[in-house]
């Protein structure tokens, strides 16, 4: 039978698939549709097959999509494609369903065959750019699925050698190289701060080859901003915890989706909710979803946003102890809780470059360490309060007298934290 006649099946199938009112029907459709393109040697069948393992998704049904994902890259591996565009979009739902390693499996498999077919084309061809930009491409898809499964360290050995293929070129494209060293930096300096640094500055070096100084400092002001951010985020150790939480993973199969970053609106609206019950148990709830937000949102680079979660979970504890009317004896774990999750705004604080603020999340953490009687700790943390309140630059009056205000205060605590500690 001819190719073409292959996939005018192919679209008899594909149609019907379209028209029929079964979840199973047109799964089946859309599989027969799938292997006439096949037949016909048509990359498409992924595509057609991917429709399948979408339809799956929107009904809840994750272990059949799953299966059509693992199918569909077995069709992309015989129909001699590179790509693994097909497993990553079951990435997540392997996850949940605890099969990453028959997904992984599929996957390098993939990848060692386009990183074989890239070293034979750069050594038949003698390294053509043909042959260089495609070893480009594997390497780059390479690095993209070690992106997807959060493994930033293989992330950065494909993306070098990707980016290393394009230096090598005749016809170097330098604006090009430039840019994809600015997003890798971009993609790691929150996980790889040290790391996202000297990409940066490898960006920076090619751009400088083709613009002007005063160029340069107008289109790369949010990659110099990032790079501030990186050294920032290296000097105050901010701890970013570079995981997806399990819950979100539950939220992504409640919800039907495959991204369970997608998931981080619901769980603020539950947390939310939880709050405003007033009930024990649901502070305690509410605390934790907005620290499992939190978390997220700073893996995300959402600054702002992830201080917010923090300031929320800290909130959901002080409520806790007014409307239960909780002693400090009776809660130290909690006033605990509030004091770490005050140093990481801090942190957070330092890293957007707000040293006043930083000042008064050390300050209010102090407070909490001095509520529990742990006053060594209360000493270490107002004198980082102190620190961060004398570096402040204030450019207007009513913000010097401010800080002098908090500094004095802050100076007062110290000294009646040290007497404290000297009488014990």
């Amino acid at each position: 039978m001819s190719k073409e006649r292959f996939r005018n099946y192919a679209r008899k199938f594909e149609q019907e698939a379209r028209e029929a009112t079964r979840l199973n029907e047109r799964i089946d459709l859309y599989r027969l549709a799938s292997i006439q393109y096949y037949n016909a040697g048509d990359i498409y069948a992924c595509e057609v097959l991917s429709s399948a393992a979408s339809e799956a998704v929107e009904a809840g049904k994750f272990d059949k999509a799953f299966e059509l994902y693992i199918e569909i890259g077995k069709l992309s591996y015989d129909l001699d494609s590179d790509d693994i565009f097909w497993y990553l979009d079951a990435w997540w739902i392997a996850k949940k369903l605890g099969k990453t390693d028959e997904l992984v499996i599929e996957i390098e498999k993939t990848l060692k065959r386009g990183i074989e077919h890239a070293s034979d084309r750069l050594t038949k061809e003698n390294k053509s750019d043909a042959s260089l930009e495609y070893a480009n491409r594997v390497y780059g898809l390479a690095a993209n699925y070690h992106k997807t499964t959060l493994d930033y360290s293989g992330y950065l050995v494909n993306i070098e050698k990707a980016i290393g293929f394009l230096a090598e070129k005749k016809n170097i494209d330098e604006k090009r190289i430039a840019d994809e060293y600015s997003v890798a930096g971009n993609n790691v300096y929150i996980t790889h701060p040290l790391k996202s640094i000297e990409l940066f500055n490898k960006a920076d070096s090619y751009y400088n080859k083709i613009y002007g100084s005063t160029e340069i400092k107008e289109m790369n002001y949010f990659m110099h901003e990032d790079r501030e951010k990186a050294k920032a985020i290296e000097e105050i150790k901010l701890p970013v915890k570079i995981k997806v939480h399990p819950l979100l993973l539950e939220y992504m199969f409640e919800k039907k989706s495959t991204d369970p970053f997608s998931m981080l609106s619901m769980i603020t609206e539950d947390a939310r909710d939880a709050r405003q019950s007033l009930k024990y148990l649901k502070f305690l709830e509410a605390e934790r979803l907005n620290v499992i937000l939190a978390e997220m949102h700073l893996l995300l680079g959402n600054f702002d946003e992830s201080k917010k979660c923090y300031m929320r979970a800290v909130e959901c504890l002080e409520y806790m102890f007014y409307f239960m009317d909780l002693k400090p004896e009776d809660s130290s774990e909690e006033i605990r809780r509030i004091a770490e999750y005050d140093i990481i705004a801090a942190k957070i604080e330092y890293v957007m470059g707000n040293m006043f603020v930083v000042c008064e999340h050390y300050s209010d953490a102090a407070d909490n360490m001095r509520l529990l009687k742990d006053y060594e700790t209360a000493l270490n943390y107002y004198e980082i309060a102190l620190k961060y309140a004398t570096i402040t630059e204030t450019p207007r009056e009513r913000w010097d007298n401010m800080r002098r205000e908090t500094v004095e205060g802050v100076e007062e605590k110290i000294n009646e934290v040290r007497v404290i500690i000297e009488q014990k």
